[in-house]
């Protein structure tokens, strides 16, 4: 990669996530930019610009089905898929679709198999698998929930393309999380790994619609500042120009 990049010769690099990508950028000789989520670790300037979000998404516009969560992602221990199914098993109201994969893990399948055997758990998950855009889009048309109760988190895109649909959420208190969704106006945010606290949420925002409504619209609405694709793209411009010219100026 740094062979490639000095037959390129670049004005500037830009290296998505710390590994390979960054050592890269690093060893060019390059000025470059560093998208990442370990800002403590980073003694450069610090730019905050979002994920975008597909227009597909802000064009979604219906409430969705009464009582159905969706969760998006591989479900996996760091997503904290199993404290959902259980606090699911104490919201009696509700059906949650998966879209992504199930971990194959050995234990971690038996905790899914033994959660979902709890009270007849099984008939409310529906496991939809990797989708495509289109059918993913659809999910989240006719959800009315987005739930991601992380235990480890960064700022997840699903979080972002269910704020452009127009979906209240309820999330864990984690990574970007609390930087994503203002409590009581665009979702609900609960403490990691408690199990009573998201069931509590849950069974909160499914009882009241008018809360749903006015969450998702609000939700929407902030997406819209921050999520757009021209607008991110303009911001990301401005920090190229910005870098470019400090290095000419021999900053």
């Amino acid at each position: 990669m740094v062979d490639c990049l000095r037959r390129i010769e670049p004005h500037l690099v830009h290296a998505h996530i710390a590994g390979e990508y960054a050592q890269a950028a690093d060893q060019s000789s390059y000025p470059y930019l560093l998208t990442q989520e370990f800002r403590h670790l980073i003694k450069g300037k610090v730019y905050d610009i979002s994920n975008p979000v597909k227009q597909a998404f802000f064009d979604l516009d219906s409430p969705g089905h009464e009582g159905r969560l969706l969760f998006v992602g591989n479900a996996c221990p760091r997503k904290g898929f199993v404290i959902l199914l259980r606090a699911l098993a104490r919201v009696k109201d509700a059906h949650l679709h998966v879209a992504g994969f199930v971990d194959r893990d050995a234990r971690f399948s038996q905790e899914v198999n033994e959660a979902l055997n709890t009270d007849g758990l099984r008939n409310r998950v529906k496991f939809r698998g990797s989708l495509n855009e289109q059918d993913l889009l659809q999910e989240y048309d006719e959800s009315s929930i987005f739930v991601l109760p992380s235990i480890q988190e960064t700022a997840p895109v699903a979080l972002l393309q269910a704020m452009a649909a127009g979906k209240p959420s309820v999330v864990s208190r984690v990574g970007g999380h609390p930087y994503l969704i203002r409590h009581g106006h665009t979702g609900l945010l609960v403490e990691p790994g408690d199990v009573g606290q998201l069931s509590q949420a849950l069974g909160q925002l499914l009882r009241d619609r008018n809360a749903q409504r006015q969450m998702g619209e609000q939700s929407r609405r902030e997406a819209l500042e921050s999520f757009q694709v021209s607008r991110l793209a303009e911001k990301t411009l401005a920090v190229y120009q910005e870098v470019a010219l400090s290095n000419c100026r021999g900053n």
